[in-house]
């Protein structure tokens, strides 16, 4: 291709020299969506998108039995009445940047075509949805910035210091343990064992991991020359542990496993998404910014259990 025809493709994908727009509120959801439909774990957890300053995540429990024996003409006693509980959180997204180059060697040498501003959005959407998933479990911001993935995570506190400074997330001690066999095959149940019986259904469940974990559990299962073993050894079944599915997260440490309702754990975009492509011919590149803004919070805290060296 010579310059005038990237310059022609430029045109017709829509990148041109500007100053940064404000992407319209469909365009931004589409970006999100692109994110979730090739993040599988994004799928799983609660996403919610168009925030303007704050969006409260409010849920209300009834955490003990309600009924009891009715007597006629006697009013109830009062450990009989109950009230419900009611927990608020509120995700508030923090403004994140994304910078990228697109060299005209890399148009010239891309198979795609017209198609290419397609291309680079799937490409960085996936990008941006695992960076977002990595920073909804491991952010912390006392981290420096020394290196690209710190940069990422030290935005926001993510559920893994969520959970460790939380009092009511119930908690299963890993000290002492470093065999992934003892840890998967002790804690699982343990980690089970310590769900509050109003939260024990296995159909809104999950067990959430590392990549690390998820793979040993795996091999435990491929070695125990059944038709399950082999199915794991397969990988054409979903894993599970007593009918729980067992969920890898991209960007999780070993350290912490989660058991909860899937939903429990929410990540929120920004209503606003900026996006800035600026053309240098005599350097032969493009330069996209991105600009939105994101937050995660566990929902209800007590409806959770972390698995983590106490």
């Amino acid at each position: 291709m010579t310059n005038q025809e990237i310059m022609d493709l430029i045109e017709k994908a829509a990148i041109t020299t500007s100053v940064a727009t404000t992407v319209s509120s469909e365009d931004a959801k589409e970006f999100i969506d692109m994110s979730k439909d090739q993040i599988g774990i994004l799928q799983q957890l609660r996403v919610e998108t168009g925030i303007v300053s704050g969006r409260k995540l409010d849920t209300i429990e009834l955490g003990e039995p309600v009924t009891h024996k009715d007597e006629e003409n006697t009013d109830p006693d009062a450990d009989e009445v109950i009230a419900p509980t009611v927990t608020e959180k509120e995700l508030t997204p923090h403004n994140v940047r994304l910078d990228y180059d697109i060299t005209f060697d890399t148009i010239r040498e891309n198979i795609e075509g017209e198609n290419i501003n397609q291309t680079l959005n799937q490409l960085f959407s996936k990008r941006h949805g695992k960076d977002a998933v990595m920073m909804a479990f491991r952010g912390d911001t006392t981290l420096a910035d020394t290196t690209r993935t710190y940069k990422a995570l030290r935005v926001f506190d993510g559920f893994n210091e969520q959970a460790k400074d939380s009092s009511d997330v119930h908690k299963v001690d890993l000290s002492g343990l470093t065999d992934s066999t003892n840890l998967l095959g002790e804690v699982f149940p343990d980690m089970r064992d310590a769900v509050p019986t109003d939260f024990m259904d296995p159909e809104n469940l999950a067990y959430f991991v590392s990549y690390g974990r998820y793979f040993h559990y795996r091999d435990q299962l491929s070695e125990r020359g059944t038709s399950l073993g082999d199915n794991a050894l397969a990988g054409d079944i979903p894993i599970t542990f007593n009918g729980i599915p067992v969920i890898p997260v991209f960007g999780q440490v070993d350290g912490y496993l989660f058991l909860g309702p899937k939903k429990n754990f929410a990540i929120g975009w920004g209503h606003q998404m900026q996006v800035g492509r600026d053309v240098y011919n005599r350097a032969g590149r493009i330069e996209i910014t991105m600009r939105t803004a994101v937050d995660a919070k566990i929902v209800l805290d007590d409806a959770l259990v972390v698995a983590y060296a106490v």
